[in-house]
């Protein structure tokens, strides 16, 4: 019998946790969406590697958006590349630039599956518009009921080497040291610490450290 091959992406496919889901109001509604700082933990939770690239680079050697303000973008996660696109709504300035980018890697992101239940959701409401007269139809969105899931226990000692762990990051500055100390402490990064847990701070210090390097 063949070995089960292994999808290197299937953790993006994974639902987002409710307090990562964020709502906005479209046409009477609240539509749920993934925001850019949830995404890029999910990225990172993937492959700490990940990267994007716009399709584009203007004579500043910066990001090139089109006529239309929007951004053609690259997502790399696991060795795998696929398109994304991006724009800024309404938003002006610099925060135009990121409100691009970030709609980018969410376009982008949802074609690996990430929360790609949120954006069917979403396709089928701007559906809804296209129809009769143009008048937004309300459509009711049923949220699944919350399950009551029972909370991992720990012992004193792995708490405190938890905690040794989780206050030690900040001096990691080097992202392969960041994966073997992933890779060596898994039963440690899901508990709780003064508010986070290793695994969370393990990637915000990957993202900063990968924010200062593009810088």
């Amino acid at each position: 019998m063949s070995e089960k091959v292994v999808n290197p992406v299937s953790k993006m496919l994974e639902p987002f946790p409710a307090n990562e889901i964020n709502q906005i109001p479209k046409g009477g509604i609240q539509l749920d969406y993934v925001g850019h700082a949830a995404l890029t933990k999910r990225l990172l939770e993937t492959d700490l590697e990940w990267s994007w690239e716009p399709f584009a680079v203007g004579e500043d050697g910066l990001p090139k958006l089109d006529d239309k303000g929007g951004l053609w973008i690259r997502l790399t996660v696991c060795g795998i590349t696929r398109i994304g696109y991006g724009d800024s709504g309404n938003s002006k300035g610099t925060n135009a630039v990121k409100e691009a980018i970030g709609d980018a890697l969410r376009n982008a992101g949802m074609r690996f599956g990430a929360a790609l239940e949120l954006w069917h959701k979403g396709d089928l409401f701007d559906l809804t518009e296209s129809r009769g007269n143009g008048t937004p139809e309300k459509v009711k969105v049923d949220k699944p009921a919350p399950r009551n899931v029972e909370k991992p226990t720990y012992a004193d000692a792995q708490i405190a080497r938890a905690h040794v762990l989780v206050t030690s990051i900040k001096a990691h500055t080097d992202v392969e040291k960041l994966r073997k100390l992933w890779s060596e402490s898994t039963e440690f990064l899901d508990i709780p610490v003064d508010g986070t847990t290793l695994k969370d701070a393990i990637n915000s210090q990957v993202y900063y450290i990968k924010e200062n390097e593009e810088a």
